[in-house]
């Protein structure tokens, strides 16, 4: 489909529906969503044009139409239960909020959905939705690029519900708050997720959001996932999120996290779809001795298209960032790591490392990995590196020599390969990647 008519086509669906949407007379929700609408209608829906999105064409996404029409119905006797580690728990249905458990929650602890807060707390929420050009590409040629922005104008425009998450001041919160968000159709559906993680100063939680795509039939389903992250002072927050999905399925996911002071983002993803997936995270350390730990694992099997995009702006003297990115394609799977470094001018002191490896089983996969730093201040210490490769045979032959079968050898080589991504997670982290790893991948 032609891009100028498909663009023309959701703005009037927006026109068509603008009314229906939550906050619909609450004037800055309002002014959110005209603001979105109005940069879609400039930039439309991002393609290989667009240097963030230029490595592999969304063709599912650029070439068809998508309602939000659809209601499907979801039988979720079938999900596991919760977790004892998990204090509460949400789960979403092709956008929208259809069951919320939680144990008795600490006070001063709100987790309820984003509908509910915007008819009963709007006063809560209000500037922790953060507005379009947020987080808009700012190039060294100082030119803003809103382009790569188009499925976060969408959102903006479009999102009915999502998950709210606001722990008050110096509450820590034990185990761990899971966002579980479904998606299933029977016409070609769009939804658009909006979530919000609000820690005010000295909070500490642990939140998992799992990104699920479940069969579609021959329709094809495009799901977006935008969770913006507010970390004020003290604060701490260890977030990891899961992707998966079937070869019918577009999934688009944001994280945008402003770190105040000594604050600490503990950032996860397991980009692991059979279709198309795509994870962005933006931080911005806007406080000193602000730290954020970004890790990463991308699985690629069949004809699959994971990608992992990070930017980091260094804003404040004195703060760090770590990066450390996986990838591991076999069969004909596509995998892409694009990472970015900004430190901004007043930002001395700054320390930041960023490492992204690839590991290929297979000779028709392949991956694309782009590191970039951008340093406008002095005081700074930088590196970044990405490899790429194939498993060695010397260790295969040496694992084998000692009695390991050939197929247990790569097990263990590609476990090895993969444990900077899990060593720092704790138990029920750990636990909950590799169980969704095992019941959507098997093993390699």
């Amino acid at each position: 489909m032609n891009s100028q008519v498909l663009k023309e086509k959701y703005v009037e669906l927006y026109e068509e529906h603008k009314n229906t949407l939550p906050g619909k007379n609450i004037p800055w929700l309002e002014n959110l969503r005209e603001e979105a609408i109005d940069q879609f209608k400039q930039s439309g829906l991002p393609d290989t044009s667009v240097e963030e999105w230029n490595v592999y064409p969304y063709k599912n996404l650029t070439n068809n139409y998508f309602s939000i029409t659809g209601k499907e119905n979801i039988d979720l006797s079938e999900l596991e239960i919760k977790d004892e580690d998990c204090i509460a728990r949400l789960i979403l249905h092709n956008g929208s909020v259809v069951k919320i458990e939680a144990d008795k929650l600490p006070e001063r602890v709100l987790i309820n959905s984003l509908s509910y807060f915007i008819e009963n707390h709007p006063e809560i929420i209000e500037g922790n939705i953060n507005p379009i050009n947020k987080h808009f590409e700012t190039r060294l040629s100082n030119i803003i690029d809103p382009k790569s922005q188009g499925i976060v104008s969408l959102n903006t425009a479009f999102h009915k519900d999502g998950a709210v998450i606001y722990i008050e001041k110096n509450i820590e919160v034990s185990g761990y708050i899971e966002i579980i968000n479904l998606s299933n159709n029977k016409t070609n559906l769009m939804n658009h997720i909006r979530s919000l993680i609000i820690l005010e100063a000295g909070a500490k939680c642990k939140v998992i959001e799992k990104n699920i795509g479940l069969y579609s039939e021959d329709n094809l389903l495009f799901s977006s996932s935008v969770t913006d992250i507010n970390l004020s002072k003290d604060s701490s927050l260890s977030f990891m999120r899961l992707i998966a999905g079937n070869l019918k399925n577009t999934n688009v996911n944001c994280t945008h996290a402003d770190i105040e002071e000594n604050a600490i983002f503990n950032s996860t993803s397991f980009v692991c779809s059979k279709g198309d997936a795509r994870d962005e995270i933006r931080v911005n350390l806007n406080g000193t001795n602000s730290l954020v730990n970004l890790n990463g694992l991308l699985l690629g099997l069949e004809k699959s298209k994971n990608e992992l995009l990070t930017k980091v702006r260094h804003i404040a003297k004195s703060t760090n960032s770590n990066q450390n990115v996986r990838a591991i394609l076999n069969d004909k799977a596509r995998g892409s790591f694009q990472g970015k470094i900004r430190v901004e001018k007043k930002a001395d002191d700054t320390v930041a490392n960023m490492s992204g490896k690839s590991l290929l089983l297979n000779q028709s996969a392949r991956v694309n990995s782009k590191p970039e730093l951008e340093i406008l201040a002095d005081d700074v210490s930088c590196s970044h590196g990405v490899t790429v490769g194939s498993l060695d045979p010397e260790q295969l032959f040496y694992l084998s020599s000692r009695g390991i079968s050939n197929n247990e050898a790569k097990k263990m080589l590609i476990a090895a390969f993969s444990e900077i991504v899990f060593e720092n997670l704790d138990v029920s982290f750990k636990k909950n990647a590799q169980k969704f790893m095992v019941d959507y991948y098997g093993t390699y």
